[in-house]
């Protein structure tokens, strides 16, 4: 029952209700009731009419409400104690203030009407009204938190929870599934698998309402994997029969791009088709940004060129309509232009670059409408800013075309200077700001070394190629004297054609380093090696970086298996994978 102070109520004469059709006024501020409850009101002095029980009422504001039936006050408001009535969230605990708490709500589409059926998590347990959200009953308590509800229809209900330790075990976020509201849910017995694959947390859950059998789902997982993206990041998962089989669908094993990045997934939503005729596209928000799902290519794209980059903690797709709501930024609504629309992407902030030297950064100019754009100048005023191969102007960008433009900053003398990138065209103009610090050449020695290369699960007998990076991020030219594998590591890993030594890198530039792991067919099991990269004279190096080499070779049919589809995009990341 919920309780609230009565601070006044009218007193209408029998004459006045009669003319006007309206009865006593009870002003009772922030009271939370609905039209048509039954409300108690009790012990107020003076206008003792407004008394009653079960008085059906009539909501005019948050902070009055009519008593229904045409009544007449019978003497002037003296003082009340309170109102009264059933309120949502009757058998439903009370959180803990003082404690931190996960709580999750999900309604059940019921047509156009209110919904009737409405689900409530608090922590591990499940809670289900049937009756609009007056009662609730508990109906399940989960190994852990509850992070995720959806329940598109009465017969399907779908559950994501927050990861879990068991022991030493580090155990990550189920999925759950029942029919019948929460009364009995499926298991392995039933063919159901309730661990996808991701490695932390299950934060969001979408179904695809396209397919009327709601076997088409999407599951997605926060936090970090620590994968390489190109071995997929185990951050989305999508099954078509129900949860019976998952795959990722993060990308395509070693893409060197268009796979989704090691960042927290934190919305799934079904939107509608890429390509005509096509299935539902889906949608993800990051916390850095919006990608969607390119089926046909098992790749991503960002969605929303002019998007701020700033964490989108929900995406809603409502028809044909998609809407983003962000972490302090406001919500955006997806829409092409029927027009040309020029947006522009890019940093050209440049770290400090020694006199001399040069830094490059890149401006992506996007065309967001759906009419051709004619980009007719680009621009920058000289000096110490240039663009690298400026592209002949006018050119035209297609809807929905990007084009990447290279801007070199080399200072010619120390200190701070600054520039604009002025683009022209038929859409509106635009300007970015260069900013760049020269600096004398002087100070420590500064080489970083890419830390790892995880290979993954490789089949014996093949052959995988990563690349690590060596980067002068210093102000003085550097040395480096040797490029080595350590003796005492596993001989399947071998250099491929390492650079020339002695190398100098100058200030800001850097070089590859290819290593390649060749597993022989006889040999399987978990091999490492390190990579060292010694900074300074071969016989004398100031200091020695490492890069850590892991690969797993395998003969194992399934474990080969796993490897294909990966590379298919068809199956799960290889379990060994690390």
């Amino acid at each position: 029952m919920q309780e609230v102070p009565i601070v006044f109520t009218t007193s209408p004469t029998a004459a006045q209700v009669a003319a006007s059709g309206h009865g006593i006024v009870v002003t009772a501020p922030q009271h939370c009731f609905a039209s048509g409850d039954g409300v108690d009101v009790e012990n107020v002095r003076g206008n003792t009419a407004a008394n009653g029980a079960a008085r059906p009422i009539h909501v005019i504001d948050e902070n009055s409400f009519e008593l229904v039936g045409g009544i007449a006050g019978n003497n002037p408001w003296q003082d009340g104690l309170f109102a009264r009535a059933a309120t949502f969230g009757n058998k439903l605990p009370s959180p803990d203030p003082k404690k931190s708490a996960f709580t999750r709500v999900a309604l059940v589409p019921n047509g156009g009407a209110p919904a009737q059926r409405i689900y409530f998590s608090l922590n591990r347990k499940l809670y289900r009204s049937d009756d609009a959200g007056f009662n609730f009953k508990s109906v399940a308590t989960f190994p852990s938190e509850v992070l995720a509800i959806v329940s598109p229809a009465n017969d399907r209900l779908w559950i994501g929870t927050r990861s879990r330790t068991s022991g030493k075990a580090q155990l990550p976020g189920e999925v759950h599934f029942s029919s019948d509201g929460g009364t009995k849910w499926r298991t392995a017995n039933d063919g159901f698998d309730q661990t996808p694959g991701g490695r932390t947390s299950v934060s969001a859950i979408a179904v695809d309402p396209a397919v009327g059998s709601g076997m088409r789902v999407a599951v997605a997982y926060s936090g970090y994997s620590d994968t390489d993206p190109q071995f997929r990041t185990r951050h989305v998962y999508l099954t078509e029969d129900g949860g019976g089989t998952w795959r990722e669908i993060g990308g395509t094993r070693l893409a060197t791009s268009g796979n989704l990045p090691d960042l927290p997934a934190l919305s799934l939503a079904f939107g509608p088709p890429a390509v005509a005729g096509g299935p539902s596209a889906l949608f993800v928000a990051f916390d850095a940004g919006v990608l969607r799902w390119k089926e046909s290519a098992n790749s991503w794209e960002r969605v929303g060129a002019n998007l701020p980059n700033v964490s989108c903690q929900h995406v809603l797709a409502d028809g044909a309509t998609i809407r983003i709501g962000t972490y302090g930024r406001s919500a955006f609504e997806l829409a092409r232009s029927t027009n040309a629309k020029l947006v522009v992407r890019g940093n050209l902030g440049f770290a400090p670059t020694v006199v001399g030297a040069s830094r490059r950064g890149a401006a992506v100019l996007h065309n967001a409408g759906d009419a051709t754009l004619k980009v007719t100048a680009l621009s920058l005023s000289g000096g110490d800013f240039s663009i690298a191969a400026p592209p002949d102007v006018p050119f035209d960008l297609a809807a929905g075309e990007a084009r990447s433009i290279e801007v070199v900053f080399t200072p010619s003398v120390a200190g701070l200077r600054g520039d604009e990138l002025d683009i022209q065209s038929s859409a509106g103009n635009f300007k970015l700001s260069a900013r760049g610090d020269g600096v004398a050449a002087g100070g420590p020695v500064r080489v970083a070394l890419t830390r790892s290369l995880p290979f993954g699960l490789t089949p014996a007998g093949t052959t995988l190629d990563l690349v690590a990076r060596i980067d002068n991020v210093g102000f003085v030219p550097s040395q480096i004297g040797t490029i080595t594998l350590d003796p005492a590591g596993s001989n399947a890993f071998s250099l491929q054609a390492p650079p020339a030594l002695p190398l100098m890198l100058q200030p800001g530039t850097g070089a590859d380093v290819t290593v390649r792991y060749a597993p022989p067919a006889a040999v399987t099991g978990a091999a490492t090696s390190t990579l060292q990269v010694g900074v300074g004279p071969a016989a004398t190096p100031s200091a020695t970086l490492s890069c850590n080499l892991t690969g797993t070779a395998s003969n194992n049919a399934a474990d080969l298996l796993a490897v294909i589809l990966n590379s298919l995009g068809l199956g799960g990341e290889p379990s060994l994978v690390s």
